[in-house]
């Protein structure tokens, strides 16, 4: 674990319990496994390269005793993913987070808002990759019928690392449609489109962009840049409620990468399966 994430983590972890008492916080966990059968988002097929990642991720949330319309909720984050073939990829990451979250009208049927912002810091295998990352937006929905959740959001990310190449703006709009097939299992899809950065590896001797680096992560000879770019993200899975605070996710994503100002499209397809417990 690298000195800036020990040092995060120990000024939160010194500060929590005298913001509030240790048992006024809700915990969860998540542990997954992630597939990726284009892990560099490299534009040549002969360039795509298979991947196998364990994720893990904790939070401790609090909301505290505001008098506010809606709910406001602080937290504490933190996770890690290792990868099984490419350990320059592997990374550490805590931060801090919040979130205002209010309803439109009464009952559970009426539309609901929030406003939501993120800060930490990830810590790579490789260092060109390591720097703090920022995330704010906004996010509203409605249910129907008991059955049925819409949900939109506008987020805006930006990451700051050594190398440019992986320093990065986006904003992503996204759709989610979630429907309850009984009171265990769910079904859900989403559409979402973003545009910003994107880095790409590439080990072809083809030109490498304006804005590259020498990138070992994936061996000898590769290179990595930045563009700029649209991706089209099409999701689907299905959930299940295996006890009253533990969920499974199976889910697929396929991803469709269009460069506006340099050859780098690309497409993929990440796979996932998590596990869900809040205590």
């Amino acid at each position: 674990m690298g000195k800036s994430i020990r040092r995060f983590l120990a000024a939160a972890l010194v500060l929590a319990p005298t913001v509030v008492p240790a048992d006024d916080w809700l915990f969860d966990g998540t542990v997954g496994l992630i597939g990726y059968d284009n892990v560099g988002r490299s534009r040549y097929p002969a360039d795509h390269r298979s991947e196998t990642a364990l994720e893990l991720d904790a939070a401790a949330r609090r909301q505290p005793g505001w008098q506010t319309p809606g709910v406001f909720e602080f937290e504490i984050w933190a996770g890690l993913d290792r990868y099984d073939r490419f350990p320059d990829l592997n990374q550490v990451r805590a931060g801090v987070g919040a979130s205002y979250y209010d309803r439109v009208g009464l009952g559970p049927t009426s539309p609901w808002w929030s406003l939501f912002a993120r800060l930490g810091y990830h810590d790579y295998g490789s260092q060109l990759r390591d720097g703090p990352v920022w995330q704010w937006g906004v996010a509203g929905g409605r249910r129907w019928a008991e059955k049925v959740d819409l949900t939109g959001r506008i987020a805006f990310r930006r990451q700051r690392a050594a190398s440019n190449v992986f320093s990065t703006s986006t904003v992503r709009v996204s759709a989610d449609l979630d429907y309850r097939i009984t009171p265990r299992w769910g079904t859900f899809g989403g559409l979402a489109w973003q545009r910003g950065d994107l880095s790409s590896a590439l080990l072809s001797p083809g030109n490498a962009g304006p804005v590259w680096v020498d990138d070992p992560a994936f061996g000898a000879g590769w290179r990595s840049y930045r563009v700029d770019a649209d991706v089209v993200a099409l999701g689907v899975g299905v959930t299940a409620n295996i006890g009253q605070t533990t969920q499974l996710l199976l889910a697929w994503e396929r991803l469709d990468g269009r460069a506006r100002d340099f050859s780098a499209d690309y497409d993929g397809s990440i796979y996932k399966v998590q596990l869900t417990h809040e205590f």
